[in-house]
């Protein structure tokens, strides 16, 4: 199978496409991200792949890509900000540039991330405000929350993994008229019910998931755990056996970026590699998956 294509969005440091190198089949084609000192960084690191510097300007082609991923802005819904406006605000409203960008090109899958703060902020109206954006724009979503010090940091930094796919595919199409592929899933519950649920019940108690187990009446029954445990086995980015060998005095780690990096305007608003690399492995497994429900018999 040809490598998925991804576009970047608020790439920062590369934490994402960092996290592709890890687990392989998909090529990060397309960066955008305004910041200088962080086009620097990854100019350094990924040669060759172009960088856009302004999401508000930024268009793509239908069909260009595979795959978008993007940590959108946390200053409006981190719980530092207890005033903050959610969506509403000026640097966490940019998540609907991206949606715009979705609709224009029709990715097949999605992968979001964002501070675990976002499940509750405004009693679960950001959550169910950014499933409804996926929802309205064709895609179905599943959610885990995953703290870096689940794949082994000194730290927990928990942040929401987002992987939604494209309800208009081939799989998906058989799962909402409830026939049986080669995947095994039978009808998946839409992203509407899951959004309406979350409103109903107003904060998201029922979202974070202590068993380390995906959610949403079964999808993905692998569960994260399995996930984490292969993903520290391929762990050898670099050559090196620590899985955190970058790790400095100050605690913020990102596997793989250069030491001297600056650590806390580089990598504090960045996505830990190990955890996004879960959300992208779970994006490999449902290519697979589809494609072989469109190839086997």
């Amino acid at each position: 199978m040809k490598p998925l294509k991804m576009l970047d969005l608020f790439s920062g440091i590369g934490g994402f496409a960092l996290a592709a190198r890890m687990v392989g089949g998909i090529n990060t084609t397309q960066f955008c991200e305004i910041d200088p000192y962080c086009q620097k960084v990854l100019q350094k690191n990924f040669p060759g792949v172009p960088i856009h510097d302004d999401i508000t300007t930024f268009t793509a082609e239908p069909g260009r890509y595979d795959l978008i991923t993007g940590g959108f802005p946390c200053q409006d819904i981190s719980s530092a900000n207890p005033n903050g406006r959610g969506l509403e605000g000026k640097r966490s409203g940019l998540f609907y540039e991206l949606i715009r960008i979705v609709c224009e090109c029709r990715p097949c899958y999605i992968v979001l991330e964002n501070v675990s703060a976002m499940l509750s902020k405004q009693n679960g109206r950001v959550m169910g405000s950014v499933l409804w954006a996926l929802s309205e724009s064709g895609y179905d979503a599943e959610w885990q929350t995953i703290s870096a010090a689940s794949v082994g940091a000194p730290h927990l930094r928990e942040r929401v993994l987002i992987v939604a796919t494209d309800r208009f595919s081939r799989r998906h199409n058989r799962r909402r008229t409830g026939e049986t592929g080669n995947d095994g899933y039978q009808s998946n519950p839409t992203v509407k019910r899951s959004s309406s649920a979350i409103e109903a019940k107003g904060l998201c108690e029922t979202v974070p998931n202590p068993d380390g187990n995906r959610l949403e009446d079964g999808i993905g029954r692998t569960g994260t755990q399995s996930q984490i445990g292969a993903i520290k086995r391929s762990n050898n980015l670099d050559g090196r056996s620590n899985y955190w060998a970058t790790e400095s005095s100050v605690l913020r780690v990102a596997n793989g970026v250069p030491n001297r990096v600056d650590r806390i305007r580089g990598l504090g608003n960045a996505v830990v590699p190990q955890v996004a690399a879960i959300a992208l492995q779970r994006v490999l497994d449902l290519f697979e998956n589809e494609c072989y429900g469109m190839c086997g018999t």
